[in-house]
């Protein structure tokens, strides 16, 4: 699921222009002025505030104040204006995660800003779970495990979870890299210890390795002050760097240092810091192709590769799809208030039985979408088929698989449009091709009766 921002701004055209640089990264939902804000944040939850601070009626210091009495667990980012590093340091003191300079402010910098205060959000909430809390969260850890091939991979992830031993878990794109990640540390000596995941391909590369190793104050323009990077936040726990493979060749070195000698040295620094971090890489790419085409550095890979556990896709564990199905369906049905309510819905055999023959190239994450359709748009408390996606139906009306090549492109595009809660920008980059492109097919398919 998104990051949910909630961005706080009188001004229409900078609303606009900080709308255009989060949304093709986060969920963003505008409120006009402070009280607005306020309604907002009574009414839904947020993962992040990010706020300006002179606006009518209630500035962005007094909005960070009345979250503090209100709603503490949601940080808050606050703009200010040309010099004002007083004001930003009274938003420390008042409670703010973080600030920035508007009238400096550069895309990767804000990118950068949010990643990191939303990586300190979820570390506070690391520290908080202590062993005596495992039970309540194993549910959301635990790996479903009925086939023979998830059975194999918990093998894995059981022998060497007990070690400080690098891993790379391999497989697709939605297959449950990171629940495998959390089932490593949580059966690890570091389970107290903070959990930090790094999304590799969700920073622009020229901040990645500030974001892992920290900075300097004056290290680049807009590094106002000295900031810990993710490996020493994640000191004495784990550090789980998914999508690896997206790494450039520039930033390798240093985590190959970090392998090598635990140590990490800061951008703007020449002093090296020793860390004790595990790390356990993930990657949906093939590392070794990389390395033949001299995109990943083959002592790295290497070093990444001390044990690989292959997780399969979902299309050959069928065995966990009717588990996966419940889980999923009970923790959406929880987040929607719907069980609290005694209203929760079921599917009917037909229905489970199309999704358990579904082929899901977007893994559990597309299933994940698919069950939280379905809920949305079930008129019943029963599921029917009608209620599922088209494509999905499509390709099992056909015989369980799409024939001609235009129905496979189709389901194709579908599942990855799904897998990625509509964002078509982040899809036509997935698929290779333009965006242009993408739009073309999507207009052809609701032309043809296709819902997208």
């Amino acid at each position: 699921m998104k990051i949910r921002i909630l961005l706080v701004d009188d001004d229409s055209d900078q609303r606009d222009m900080l709308t255009g640089i989060l949304a093709p990264h986060y969920q963003v939902t505008v409120a006009h002025d402070g009280h607005d804000a306020q309604k907002r944040l009574q009414k839904d939850s947020f993962d992040l505030v990010i706020t300006d601070q002179v606006m009518p009626g209630l500035t962005g210091l007094e909005l960070t104040r009345w979250l503090q009495s209100h709603a503490q667990e949601i940080p808050v980012l606050l703009l200010t204006g040309l010099n004002s590093f007083q004001l930003g340091f009274e938003a420390l003191k008042a409670g703010a995660a973080d600030y920035l300079i508007k009238n400096r402010l550069n895309p990767d910098e804000l990118l950068f800003t949010v990643n990191a205060v939303i990586s300190q959000r979820d570390l506070r909430k690391e520290r908080r779970l202590r062993l005596t809390d495992m039970g309540q969260c194993g549910p959301a850890v635990d790996p479903v495990a009925h086939s023979d091939a998830s059975r194999r991979v918990i093998h894995l992830a059981d022998r060497v979870a007990t070690r400080d031993t690098t891993v790379l878990l391999t497989g697709e794109t939605g297959v449950g890299k990171e629940v495998m990640a959390r089932y490593i540390h949580s059966r690890s000596s570091r389970r107290e210890r903070p959990f930090v995941p790094v999304n590799c391909a969700a920073l622009p590369a020229t901040l990645l390795e500030s974001a892992l190793f920290g900075h300097e104050a004056g290290a680049f323009t807009g590094a106002v002050k000295r900031k810990l990077g993710l490996f020493e936040l994640a000191h004495g726990g784990t550090i789980f760097l998914d999508e690896i493979g997206e790494m450039t060749i520039d930033t390798q070195p240093a985590l190959l240092r970090v392998l090598e000698d635990h140590s990490i040295v800061r951008v703007g620094s020449a002093r090296q810091i020793h860390i004790d971090t595990r790390v356990i890489a993930a990657t949906n790419t093939c590392l070794q192709e990389a390395v033949k085409n001299g995109r990943f550095r083959e002592d790295l890979f290497h070093r990444l590769n001390a044990f690989p556990i292959p997780i399969p896709p979902l299309r050959e564990r069928r065995e966990d799809i009717p588990q996966l199905i419940d889980m999923l369906l009970q923790r959406l049905q929880n987040e929607m208030g719907r069980v609290h309510q005694n209203r929760p819905k079921t599917l009917s055999p037909a229905t489970r039985d199309r999704l358990v023959r579904h082929d899901w190239p977007g893994n559990i994450r597309a299933l994940r979408n698919e069950l939280e359709r379905a809920l949305i748009i079930a008129a019943g408390d029963e599921i029917q088929p009608d209620d599922l996606t088209p494509h999905v139906l499509a390709s099992l009306d056909s015989g369980d698989t799409p024939k001609t090549l235009a129905e496979i492109e189709k389901v194709a595009i579908l599942d990855r449009l799904s897998e990625n809660s509509g964002n078509r920008t982040h899809t036509a980059r997935q698929l290779g091709i333009s965006l242009r492109s993408l739009q073309m097919r999507l207009a052809k398919y609701r032309s043809n009766g296709e819902s997208t």
